[in-house]
């Protein structure tokens, strides 16, 4: 959702323009936001005040993405169809109105067609690192395996074993980040706010 609603820039004609923006997306939060009058380059400054944000209980919320393991688009677009939103909307003489209840119908249909689920505990850790392919986690698990034999056997030949794959698989890991990253600074070589926001300065360092 836009969160500036004025011009944030006026030229020497008295053009007005909106040309910047803060966008958020969460619905539940109460914001203040607007531009400061005193203009100190070209566009005018803006700023967004976001009250009540309990940062200390993030890590209870639960990390969710839309299913679309059975999603059918031909049933999706019937769906909509048979919202018949135009003359819903048309129906409703109050702006906000007529947006609340777009945004309603349309999300309810969504919610239908490719439902939230909740991401386990290993889909986000397998989402925060995408480099992390198939191959490496089957390695992973034999090494796994390897660490349990050499446990329960106290056995060198079994040590040796697991700290070959130990070793094999933080050299793949290190390879597949860097092309990751490579790739992605590639695909977005003109697009700096697509590098930083996929980017931190930690993963920077290996490149």
């Amino acid at each position: 959702m836009p969160q500036i609603l004025g011009p944030t820039r006026i030229n020497q004609n008295q053009k007005l323009s909106l040309i910047d923006n803060i966008f958020i997306n969460f619905n539940d939060l109460h914001c203040t936001s607007d531009n400061l009058l005193e203009k100190v380059r070209a566009n005018l400054p803006k700023f967004l005040i976001v009250e009540k944000l309990e940062i200390k209980n993030n890590y209870k919320t639960k990390r969710k993405k839309r299913d679309y393991r059975n999603f059918d688009k031909d049933n999706f677009l019937n769906d909509l169809e048979n919202l018949k939103l135009n003359e819903a909307i048309n129906n409703t003489n109050n702006i906000n109105g007529k947006y609340e209840l777009l945004h309603t119908k349309f999300m309810e249909t969504i919610d239908k067609n490719a439902p939230l689920k909740i991401l386990s505990n290993k889909e986000i850790k397998r989402k925060n690192k995408p480099w992390i392919t198939k191959g490496i986690l089957t390695s992973i698990k034999e090494k796994n395996r390897l660490l349990k034999i050499f446990l329960k056997a106290k056995n060198n030949f079994f040590y040796e074993r697991y700290k070959f794959y130990r070793d094999k698989i933080n050299h793949l890991i290190r390879i597949s980040k860097k092309k990751h990253y490579n790739k992605k600074f590639s695909q977005n070589i003109n697009n700096i706010k697509s590098i930083t926001t996929h980017v931190s300065f930690s993963n920077i360092r290996i490149l």
